[in-house]
Parts: structure tokens; C-alpha cells; sequence
């Protein structure tokens, strides 16, 4: 096993409790966050009802709600039950619950229940994790319903309790920081999307430069350059455990014939019907390369059940049932082909130039047709 394969098996950190799965890991390290959040709201909760001398089990009751909400979306997110959905950390459904929950503190709070707003503009904080920025948006207007219904709920519970310019304070306090925190994470939301967008793009170019830069651009073949490179591979993989590997150089019979009575137009379409047929005729495991104009190279790893024969009939089979064939007959075409399996000790020049020298006796010969070198 290589070492590079050895660092990706070694546990990571909290395997158990995370996951290996980075995006997994992601969100279950969010949750480890918000499990924090919920438990010091606990104790200041429980600080706030002892000062306000409140029944104790609303307490309990308030921290047996906020740890089961807490403790089940952990567990759905860390058991996978959520990774198929749009917002697969529940950020929103989480924070909406805690929003709740902190409006339902407030009464409970006494002297205190002032510490109820900011604690719920940090639960709110959280909205950075929501799926959207119309998701923060609502989330922010929630919890300001919320905390104005508790406020005036107050009043009802504990008419004499609460100081009316103390709770206009508060109320207040959430009219103005609530929007604001509202239209920063906005601005956030909006700014990570343009940042995933410019990824996203940057990606994309990163495949073309990719594609460009190992493909023929007109056929979708290998090119050259990055064909020797195959090729090399392959030769490599041989050298190491010799099963038999075939080169193929083919070329296309009486092109220049197409291209001059057709149109060039007539000729790239034809290539591109060959290089269509050719990648039909192919197994897993073999190679097909775009030498250079109507010349191809292709590398087979024949079995005792397929060798070249069954190839080159399933790709003259191949080439007959293509729509450019069957649609304009002035445009069939042949091939011929030289084959020559590698020998021990060749390079790949020499490998080929022998592929090339079989190829020249199936011209000599008539064309049509692929000749095994000797």
C-alpha cells in the first residue's frame, strides 16, 4: 500500500462522532456549534429563573424541548437522513425552533428577559448556514414576530412584573437589530453565492482548458500529445505484467479524395463518424488516439475470446449502422490498418513503426483491410 493510500485510511479526529465525509463533517461541526449555543442558553435561562424565583419546571421543561430539538436534528444529520434534502444541515428548521424557543425564555426570564433578545440575534447568526439568503431574511422576521408576541404575552401572565418602558426598550432594541442583522447576513448570502459562482466558473473553465488540452478538438478522440502519453502508460502497465497489448494505426482509405470532390465540411464529418464508430467498437480498458488528419492509433488489450479479427468486424459493423452512412451513401468509407503486438524491450517508436510498416503492406495490398505485422 503507498503511503499517500495509507494518510487517506488513518482515522481522522472524531471520526465516530463526525464522519469521514468532509461535507459531513461540515455540518456536524455546525452542530457541535449550535449544541454549545443551546446549552449556555440553558444556564442563563435557569440563572434568569432563579433571580425571578419562576416555577422551576418551566426550566426543565424549556431545556428537556431545546436538548431533544438539538439532540434530533444532530442525529438525522449525522445518520445521513438529510443529505438528499435542500438544506441538508436543517439549518433553517433549527433555527426556527430555537427562535421559539428563545421567544418562550423570555416571560420566563424575570429581570433578566432583556438577555433574551441579543441571544436570539445570535441564534440568528446561525442564519449564515441557511440555504438562502430569502431563508435569513424570513428567519430574521420570525424571530422579531416572536419576540414582540412574547413581549406582549408577558404583560398577560405577569401583568405587574414587567416595567412597560423597560420592555418598550427591549422592543425597541429588536425593531432596529433584528432588519440590520437581517440585511448583513443578506449581504453575506449574496456575496458567498457570487463566490460559488465564480468556483462554479472557474471549474468549468478548468474542464475545457483540461478537455482542450488532452482532446482532439474535432473528433473527441485523444490527441497526440496526451495519446503518447496513454500510450507510455500502457506500455509501463506492460512491462510490469505482460498480458499482450496490440497498436492499430489506421488510416482512412482515398481521404483526400473526400475532402476534395465533398467539401471539407464532408471530410470532418466523416472523421467524426469514424472517431464515433471506433469509440463504439471499444472495450474498457482500451485506447483510441487521433494521430493526426485521417490517421488513428488505437492500442487493444486482446483476450482469448476477441483478438483483432473480431475487432475490426465489430468496428466496420460499428461504422455501417452510423446515421452519416446510412443517410448519404456518397460518403462510405474504408480503412486499412496495421497491427503489431509489443515486444519486450520495444519503445514506443519502434513499437509503432512496425504498426506503420503493416500498414503500408494493407495499402499494397488493395486497402480495405488490416494487416497483423509479422
Amino acid at each position: 500500500m503507498s503511503p499517500k493510500r495509507r494518510q487517506t485510511d488513518k482515522p481522522q479526529p472524531l471520526e465516530g462522532l463526525l464522519g469521514r465525509e468532509p461535507k459531513l463533517r461540515h455540518r456536524m461541526a455546525q452542530q457541535l456549534l449550535s449544541f454549545g449555543l443551546v446549552l449556555a442558553n440553558c444556564l442563563m435561562l435557569g440563572y434568569s429563573v432563579l433571580l425571578a424565583r419562576t416555577p422551576l419546571g418551566w426550566w426543565l421543561v424549556w431545556v428537556a424541548v431545546a436538548l431533544a430539538v438539538q439532540l434530533g436534528i444532530s442525529l438525522a444529520v449525522r445518520l445521513g437522513w438529510t443529505a438528499r434534502l435542500p438544506d441538508p444541515s436543517l439549518a433553517s428548521t433549527q433555527i426556527g425552533l430555537m427562535l421559539l424557543l428563545g421567544a418562550a425564555a423570555y416571560p420566563l426570564s424575570g429581570p433578566l428577559r432583556g438577555l433574551v433578545v441579543p441571544m436570539m440575534m445570535l441564534t440568528l447568526a446561525f442564519g449564515m448556514f441557511a440555504p438562502s439568503g430569502r431563508a435569513m431574511l424570513r428567519l430574521n422576521a420570525l424571530g422579531l414576530a416572536l419576540i414582540l408576541s412574547a413581549m406582549a404575552f408577558d404583560f398577560m401572565i405577569w401583568p405587574g412584573r414587567a416595567n412597560p418602558a423597560e420592555t418598550l426598550g427591549h422592543a425597541l432594541f429588536a425593531m432596529v437589530c433584528f432588519p440590520g442583522l437581517g440585511l448583513l447576513l443578506l449581504r453575506m448570502a449574496r456575496l458567498r453565492e457570487r463566490q460559488r459562482e465564480q468556483r462554479q466558473a472557474l471549474n468549468e473553465a478548468l474542464t475545457r482548458i483540461n478537455r482542450l488540452a488532452t482532446r482532439d478538438d474535432l473528433t473527441g478522440l485523444y490527441n497526440r500529445r496526451h495519446g503518447k502519453h496513454v500510450l507510455q502508460q500502457a506500455l509501463q502497465r506492460q512491462k510490469r505484467k505482460p498480458t499482450g497489448l496490440l497498436a492499430v494505426l489506421l488510416d482512412l482509405d482515398h481521404f483526400k479524395k473526400i475532402n476534395d470532390t465533398k467539401g471539407h465540411a464532408a471530410g470532418d464529418a466523416v472523421l467524426r463518424c469514424f472517431a464515433k464508430a471506433l469509440h463504439q467498437s471499444l472495450r474498457k480498458g482500451d485506447t483510441a488516439v487521433r494521430w493526426g488528419g485521417e490517421e488513428f492509433v488505437v492500442v487493444l488489450e486482446p483476450t482469448a475470446s476477441e483478438g483483432l479479427l473480431a475487432w475490426v468486424a465489430r468496428l466496420k459493423l460499428a461504422i455501417e449502422r452510423q446515421p452519416l452512412v446510412t443517410e448519404r451513401p456518397e460518403l462510405r468509407f474504408t480503412f486499412s490498418g496495421g497491427a503489431a503486438f509489443w515486444r519486450p524491450g520495444e519503445t514506443l517508436e519502434q513499437w509503432l513503426e512496425r504498426a506503420d510498416a503493416a500498414l503500408y503492406r494493407a495499402k499494397a495490398e488493395g486497402r480495405d483491410r488490416v494487416v497483423e505485422a509479422s
